[in-house]
């Protein structure tokens, strides 16, 4: 879990193949299994031979002048700027040849964990995403989401779940391989799923998450629930949570607590993730409140 590193190359020309993973981050994808994140510039960026992970590259930095580009479903070439990402599926070298200075993420998933989510999705059993893998391309949504995830590499479970079921749902929808009934129909949860999900974060907002507990309980998959809850609250489960932990800290402040011993009894990793939450919610920063307060 610790295993960060940063490499830079400036080499103008180079030839992917072999040596690609310098800048490393594990986050928990399930008790077992993980998705790896990697940040990095290189000079050779995309693995080759073939292994069994599910790898989306996006450009976020330079640019590359690609002679060639296969990921195992077509060829590709051309100049490609920043927000430009090739994905490549399981089992697939994916040989590219060019010029270029860039900087690079890297996502890799476990492909068998992400065809399982894709098959609760949709029913459907997968071995590649299409369309997705026929050369670079670029999608403002993959690209956001791709960053966030870089971003929330740090965050709590529940977050980074979130992130991960959304982008994965997205590159489903991108393959242009079909979609499943939940995609063609919105709606919020009925009264007593909702009931139970926030009797549930009510009752566990202080404890680790993960967003397959929450969708457990409302016996449903874990993309179908972050949309239905979403209609039905207006805010995702992690939007919810980080609310009633704002909300507990704020009581803490009524009550004469200090700043520092209020941020952690509400189950916020520093003072500085208080602060932004508290004031997403009310506008004010927690010392101001407590300003407040005494007044």
């Amino acid at each position: 879990m610790e295993n960060l590193y940063t490499r830079y190359y400036r080499q103008r020309e180079w030839t992917a193949k072999n040596l690609w993973r310098y800048s490393d981050y594990e986050i928990e994808y399930d008790t077992k299994l993980k998705v790896t994140q990697t940040k990095s510039r290189l000079n050779e960026a995309f693995p080759d031979p073939p292994n069994d992970e599910f790898d989306l590259q996006l450009l976020t930095g330079g640019h590359v002048n690609l002679d060639h580009l296969d990921c195992g479903f077509g060829r590709d070439s051309g100049k490609f700027g920043r927000g430009s990402w090739a994905a490549r599926p399981s089992g697939a070298p994916l040989n590219v040849w060019g010029t270029g200075e860039f900087a690079l993420l890297t996502l890799s998933f476990p492909w068998q964990r992400l065809a399982n989510d894709i098959n609760q999705e949709t029913g459907r059993d997968v071995s590649h995403l299409g369309r997705v893998h026929e050369g670079m391309r670029k999608d403002s949504y993959v690209e956001v989401l791709a960053t966030q995830l870089w971003n929330a590499r740090h965050s709590e479970t529940l977050h980074k779940d979130s992130l991960i079921t959304m982008l994965i749902h997205r590159l489903w929808r991108l393959s242009a391989l079909g979609e499943s009934d939940q995609d063609r129909a919105k709606h919020p949860l009925d009264k007593d799923r909702l009931k139970r999900v926030i009797e549930y974060l009510h009752s566990q907002f202080l404890d680790p998450l993960s967003l397959k507990d929450v969708a457990d309980i409302a016996g449903l998959s874990k993309y179908h629930l972050l949309r239905a809850f979403k209609e039905s609250t207006g805010l995702t489960p992690h939007a919810y949570l980080r609310r009633l932990r704002a909300n507990h800290g704020k009581k803490l402040l009524e009550k004469g607590h200090s700043f520092i011993d209020a941020a952690y009894a509400a189950g916020f990793a520093d003072q500085a993730h208080f602060t932004r939450t508290f004031k997403t919610f009310y506008r004010l920063t927690p010392g101001q409140y407590f300003a407040l307060c005494r007044s």
